[in-house]
């Protein structure tokens, strides 16, 4: 009785690798540190962090009070180099609609990282957006005046975020002490009208000395108003005397 072999083929397969391939399982996370909640803004400018580059991310802008707003919220798709993770100091967004002066916005940041994980989105609530400088109006002094009191008279446009009075000597008896800038207390920054009066600070002047008197300040969101100048005001304290001859 014969017999039959059976041969079979013992093909190898051979390895194939794939490489580099990066497993990320968690969400990537956000954080806005300027603005703060509650702030007064001039500019979109936003300072942000990334905890991981991501694959995707969109700045929004919306309003949410305030002066209205025709605009649809702003949807701004972030760069590549605004896809990068670290720090992102004052990054603005050079294509964005502008923001309307006098509105209220929440600014809101999300996104996807590179390997689809979305993050938590983090908002920023109730941003006053400012634009427009203040107004710094003088009724009292006058330039060339001659003075007994540190008494002044002003009309402020918005309320102040920070605002000085400054006297700086140009004639008469010397002053070693000049410049003296005084700065103004919350309610001297109030918006509306000051009547006239002295303020709650106020410097020591020479008498006989001449100055000239600088109003000058910034509105919450930074932006400065012109300053005033009165010029060439003299400080006399002193009572006349009256020499009586016979």
């Amino acid at each position: 009785m014969g017999s039959e072999m059976c041969i079979r083929d013992s093909n190898e397969a051979t390895p194939v690798s794939i490489n580099n391939i990066s497993f990320d399982a968690s969400p990537p996370s956000f954080a806005i540190t300027s603005p703060a909640i509650g702030d007064y803004i001039n500019s979109p400018g936003l300072t942000f962090n990334l905890s991981e580059n991501l694959k995707e991310g969109v700045i929004t802008w919306l309003r949410t009070g305030g002066v209205a707003d025709s605009s649809p919220p702003r949807e701004i798709n972030l760069s590549t180099i605004a896809l990068t993770a670290g720090d992102h100091p004052d990054f603005l967004f050079p294509d964005m609609a502008s923001l309307v002066s006098g509105a209220i916005y929440s600014v809101t940041i999300s996104g996807v990282d590179m390997a689809g994980n979305e993050g938590t989105p983090v908002t920023i609530p109730n941003l006053s957006y400012d634009d427009n400088p203040p107004t710094f109006g003088v009724n009292y002094p006058a330039s060339n005046q001659f003075m007994n009191s540190m008494e002044v008279e002003y009309i402020l446009s918005e309320s102040f975020g920070n605002a000085s009075v400054t006297w700086s000597r140009v004639g008469g008896n010397n002053d070693p002490s000049s410049p003296h800038e005084i700065s103004l207390t919350e309610t001297e920054r109030e918006e509306g009208e000051h009547p006239r009066g002295a303020l709650a600070r106020f410097p020591k002047l020479v008498d006989g000395s001449r100055y000239d008197i600088a109003f000058s300040g910034t509105d919450h969101a930074g932006n400065a108003a012109d300053k005033v100048l009165l010029s060439n005001i003299t400080y006399d304290f002193s009572p006349p005397v009256f020499v009586v001859t016979q």
